[in-house]
């Protein structure tokens, strides 16, 4: 009996902190610092990664879990373009979901080999240009003025190379361009700022 009766006020006070707890996250969630106050739809992001290279973009967010992002970018051989949505839980240290595809036109990528020092321009490297699709999961800090954006996943990337055949010695061998498709790893870090939303 004894057993019993510690087992009912085991139950009964385990119930009571379950709805304490609910209780304080219900009011953490309506509190002004959380949910009253304005979120900003509207900012800038810059960031770094690969294969997207340095960019720098507009975000907007229509609603508080999901963003839009638009931006352009470079790879040191040329200027690109992205797009993307992402998936956030709504708290200032949140796990994320980006989805992105973007492009580099073709591009002369001789110009790095001439800052490395090479004095010879290969007709590979005249028309450098990919197109890329990535998945990438990660950490955000921050919500309401800035947010710092941690991400990895994997990234496909699918292009052509053109004057192959000046690499292949056997001369009776043909081949003046080859496609390209490759599955690597992807990593991103990026900052985001919101403008102020005023209060209605």
């Amino acid at each position: 009996m004894m057993k019993e009766l510690l087992n009912k006020i085991g139950w009964r006070v385990g119930r009571l902190s379950g709805l304490a707890l609910f209780s304080a996250l219900t009011s953490l969630a309506v509190s002004p610092a959380w949910g009253a106050r304005p979120l900003g739809r509207f900012g800038v992001s810059t960031d770094v990664g690969v294969p997207d290279g340095v960019s720098l973009g507009l975000v907007a967010r229509p609603v508080r879990p999901v963003r839009i992002g638009l931006a352009v970018g470079t790879n040191a051989v040329g200027a690109g373009f992205r797009g993307g949505v992402t998936l956030k839980t709504p708290s200032i240290v949140a796990p994320s979901l980006t989805v992105e595809a973007g492009a580099y036109p073709p591009a002369n990528a001789n110009r790095i080999g001439r800052a490395l020092g090479s004095t010879a321009d290969l007709g590979v490297l005249e028309r450098v240009g990919y197109t890329w699709g990535s998945v990438r999961g990660g950490l955000e800090i921050g919500d309401r003025k800035a947010s710092l954006v941690v991400q990895a996943g994997m990234t496909e990337m699918r292009g052509r190379l053109h004057r192959v055949d000046e690499l292949i010695e056997d001369g009776s061998v043909e081949m003046e361009s080859l496609r390209f498709r490759v599955l690597a790893p992807t990593a991103r870090v990026g900052l985001l700022f919101w403008f102020k939303r005023k209060n209605r």
